[in-house]
């Protein structure tokens, strides 16, 4: 059983298109199923009526179009997902979550491949379910120089190493914007990096070396291959280390079969297992400020990353009781 509403977007050939959200509606809090007897005596239940908080707002795609570098004639886009029942006027501001490859977050239209995440309708079902706070989704589009935006260092073979830039357009002129034209949150626990593969790279970068402005981060599937597994031994090696207040890291357990040092594991559950063991020394625990997960079957993809995305959030925004909303 399902209800449906509709959230904007541009219906325009690459741009985010409109298109229904669907959400499991098999659960109290949306509505009362009337018990009316069918010819069997047999309760029917009803469709649930279309929550308040639905029907006022059920979401909202906002577009920007941002010159990157600053000042350049280049554009990429930004889209801005706004949670069900989202207000300028509330008494709270609202997390921030920066999504890494945009276009392949909202839209199957405007991905790469065809796939998109499907983030907001993660987003709104967890909400409705009280699983997920309701936050901001701030989606930045990569561009053609994504592998040196997302990448800390310089790799011998595939060069690189521009994160620090792409860091800079990050708080110079995408933060800015989105702080300036909705009500959120500037405080560091409720400021999140959120990608995958080298947008998981760049994602733990920032919560590393950027941590004063980013206190979460969720790193799916992240390239911690890069030029010799430097991000890890930076993180372990630096004795000034402060990383995110609430830190996510997984990986699929089918996204490689290589196996360097043939021990029966993937290289890349390996570096994974590695990482964690150092965030374990650096004093995480795991289950309170570290999740971590190895998802069984799980690939190299789009369609993997939607499917534990809810996952994801609800690890990093757990609902919080609000004085104006306690009985």
């Amino acid at each position: 059983m399902h209800v449906r509403g509709q959230g904007g977007g541009k219906e325009s050939g690459g741009q985010l298109r409109r298109r229904e959200f669907e959400v499991n509606a098999d659960f109290e809090p949306l509505g009362k199923l009337d018990k009316a007897a069918s010819s069997e005596g047999e309760p029917v239940p009803e469709l649930p009526v279309l929550p308040p908080i639905l029907q006022q707002n059920p979401g909202e795609f906002r577009e920007h179009e941002l010159s990157t570098p600053k000042g350049s004639r280049k554009k990429r886009m930004l889209i801005v997902y706004l949670p069900p029942g989202y207000s300028a006027d509330d008494p709270w501001r609202y997390p921030v979550v920066y999504v890494q490859d945009g276009q392949n977050i909202f839209d199957p239209a405007t991905s790469a491949f065809g796939v998109d995440w499907g983030l907001d309708r993660v987003l709104q079902t967890g909400i409705l379910e009280g699983k997920i706070r309701p936050l901001i989704l701030a989606a930045v589009y990569n561009s053609r120089g994504r592998l040196d935006e997302y990448t800390p260092t310089s790799d011998p073979t595939h060069r690189g190493g521009k994160a620090d830039e792409y860091m800079q357009f990050l708080l110079e002129e995408v933060k800015p914007l989105v702080d300036s034209q909705y009500h959120t949150s500037s405080v560091r626990e409720e400021t999140c990096m959120l990608g995958s593969s080298l947008g998981g790279l760049v994602a733990l970068y920032a919560g590393w070396r950027y941590n004063k402005i980013f206190g979460v981060v969720g790193a799916l599937s992240p390239s911690l291959w890069w030029a010799g597994r430097d991000l890890i031994t930076g993180m372990g090696g630096d004795p000034d280390f402060r990383g995110p207040e609430r830190l996510w890291i997984d990986m699929g357990t089918r996204e490689s079969n290589d196996d360097r040092n043939r021990n029966g594991v993937p290289d890349v559950l390996d570096d994974l297992r590695t990482l964690r063991a150092v965030l374990l020394y650096r004093g995480y625990i795991e289950g309170r400020n570290l999740f971590y997960e190895e998802v069984e079957g799980a690939a190299h993809t789009e369609s993997d990353w939607g499917k534990r995305a809810g996952r994801v959030l609800a690890a990093l925004f757990p609902p919080v009781v609000r004085e104006d909303t306690a009985l």
